[in-house]
């Protein structure tokens, strides 16, 4: 995708406005904390707002949704879940003996990784192509681990309590969903992935169907939170 013919979401150099949906970089406090209810929604909120930005520009969202597979396609291989297609009724069911939880861990890596890589002495505007493309890479995938984290402590979340990690979470997975899937897992396939990633991805890794039949089921509730949400910016 040619950064120059697509808009691209901020990045954490660019300010934000808003209570909801401030600078990451102030609300992270220079490092990630995997207990920071507050730091998660923060991150939630400028996620949901940036892909809302750009929800009408295919490449864009393909761009971010071919990330979200790579996580889901990493969690799967080294963790046995499959965060694309849970079964919501079980979930529903009882909530605590799902396995989703376990991937809990292997997605705290991947944001508090990617997370303090985000701290370059350069501004995005100095670096070079390759290194704004890495950068941009490096913020996608943290992103989509954010996203997968909330989805899932959505899952084991009553509807209607859901706050704005959970209603942000699954509003950016509904965005993500349109993304073509064959670019989408193709993507997943090309030489510059890793070989684990690569060696499992599957056609049915995208879109995230569970994820999608969620946000129909609760269409109107998402819907009226998100837009409180948007109302408080």
């Amino acid at each position: 995708m040619r950064t120059s013919s697509a808009r691209m979401p901020k990045t954490d150099d660019d300010g934000y406005s808003g209570e909801q949906a401030p600078r990451v970089a102030a609300n992270a406090a220079g490092q990630y904390d995997p207990h920071n209810k507050q730091q998660l929604k923060a991150l939630l909120a400028t996620i949901y707002t940036d892909l809302s930005a750009v929800s009408d520009q295919a490449d864009v969202v393909a761009f971010y949704a071919g990330f979200s597979c790579e996580v889901a396609i990493f969690v799967r291989a080294h963790g046995n879940v499959d965060l694309g297609n849970v079964d919501l009724e079980n979930i529903a069911a009882a909530p605590a003996a799902q396995p989703l939880l376990s991937a809990l861990p292997a997605l705290e890596v991947w944001i508090e990784d990617y997370f303090n890589r985000l701290t370059p002495d350069a501004r995005l505007g100095e670096l070079d192509a390759q290194e704004k493309m890495q950068r941009l890479a490096t913020q996608a995938r943290m992103r989509a681990a954010c996203v997968w984290k909330g989805y899932i402590l959505a899952l084991h979340t009553p509807p209607d309590d859901w706050d704005v990690d959970a209603v942000c979470a699954l509003g950016a997975l509904a965005i993500l969903s349109i993304a073509d899937p064959a670019k989408v897992v193709g993507a997943q396939r090309n030489p510059d992935k890793a070989d684990f990633i690569r060696d499992n991805a599957r056609d049915s890794d995208w879109p995230p169907r569970a994820a999608v039949e969620l946000c129909l089921q609760h269409g109107d509730l998402l819907a009226d939170k998100l837009q409180a949400l948007r109302s408080r910016n």
